[in-house]
Order: C-alpha cells, then sequence, then structure tokens
C-alpha cells in the first residue's frame, strides 16, 4: 500500500528545489488514505512530479522506475524488497523489520527511517549514477536464502522444532503417560 510511509512529497520537493528538479516519482498501490495523499501531491504542486497508480504486478511497476524507493516506518518481510533485488532493480530502502536481513545490516543502500536520510540516499544515487548497482545483493545469494523453497523448509523446520519441544511437556502433564492404544513398540 502507499500507507505508513515516510514522506516521498517531502523528499521530492526536496530533490526538484536543488539540483534535481526535473526528478519524477511513481507510487504504485492502494490505500486508505490514497485519496488524501492525491491531494496532498495537487496542493503542493507536485502533481507533474508524482504518478499514481493502482497496484500492478511488480515487473510492470519495475518497467515505470530506474529506482525502487521502500520508504517504510515498519515492515516485516517485504516480498517487494525480495522481487526488486530479484529482478536487478537498484533499491533504496529503510533499516526496518526484516530488510536488513534481506540487504545485509551495513548496507549503503539502507537509511534510518526518517526524511533526511532518504532524501540524501535518493540524492546520492541521482548525483553518482551506479553507485547502488554496487550495494545490491546477488541473485543467487537471494535464492539461496530466500526462495520459496528455501522459506518453507525454514517454516516446517521451525514447526519440527516447536513440536519437539512441547511434545515432552505434554507427556509430563498427562496424568497417564502417553496414550498407546494397547500397544507396545519398542523405539
Amino acid at each position: 500500500g502507499i500507507t505508513g510511509a515516510i514522506g516521498l512529497r517531502p523528499t521530492l520537493a526536496a530533490l526538484r528545489s536543488g539540483d534535481h528538479d526535473d526528478v519524477r516519482a511513481v507510487m504504485v498501490g492502494a490505500g486508505p488514505d490514497r485519496a488524501a495523499i492525491a491531494e496532498r501531491i495537487r496542493a503542493q504542486g507536485l502533481a507533474g512530479a508524482i504518478t499514481m497508480h493502482e497496484p500492478m504486478p511488480a515487473r510492470d511497476a519495475f518497467a515505470l522506475a530506474r529506482t525502487v524507493v521502500m520508504p517504510s516506518r515498519a515492515e516485516a518481510m517485504p516480498y517487494i524488497v525480495l522481487e526488486a533485488l530479484a529482478a536487478g532493480m537498484p533499491l533504496i530502502a529503510t533499516t526496518v523489520g526484516g530488510i536488513p536481513e534481506i540487504m545485509g545490516q551495513n548496507n549503503a543502500a539502507l537509511v534510518e527511517p526518517a526524511l533526511v536520510p532518504l532524501t540524501d540516499a535518493m540524492r546520492r544515487s541521482l548525483d553518482q549514477p551506479g553507485w547502488l548497482g554496487n550495494q545490491m545483493v546477488p541473485v543467487t545469494t537471494l535464492k539461496s536464502r530466500f526462495s520459496a523453497a528455501v522459506m518453507a523448509e525454514s517454516i516446517v523446520n521451525a514447526y519440527r522444532e516447536a513440536l519437539t519441544r512441547a511434545r515432552p511437556a505434554a507427556i509430563q502433564r498427562s496424568p497417564a503417560g502417553p496414550k498407546t492404544n494397547g500397544a507396545s513398540s519398542v523405539s
């Protein structure tokens, strides 16, 4: 969605008032504040600089941009970050939720979730073409850590571990001990 993000409008306004008066942004997504955001964009004179689009497949959204900016204040494990990196898109993101786990704690493309660091990173990406390319996680690393198969296996292992820890406690709490249905077995 487009809610819960750091002020992209003030960031864009700051960039446009400096050396980057032609910079534009594309916002993709929906949310309960979409109409209010669109009105603020118009009121701040940024209607020609920010285009809003309804939700669409990530690859279609990526085709509209040179850089993906994930200006979140809170996230869990955002798949859009994984999708952007897997597609080879330069990415600037905030140090919230699982994003540092994906990109690496010391990645220069990660910024604190505040207006000034986000604006500075965006300015740097405009002033130094190619800078972000050096910060991106290799696709092979993404696949080895975050592919669907790897993530599913991790979840299954977490459940197995939880069941293993819970099983002895359940047996101890049972007044009759474990149920055998009259059968015996040797393990």
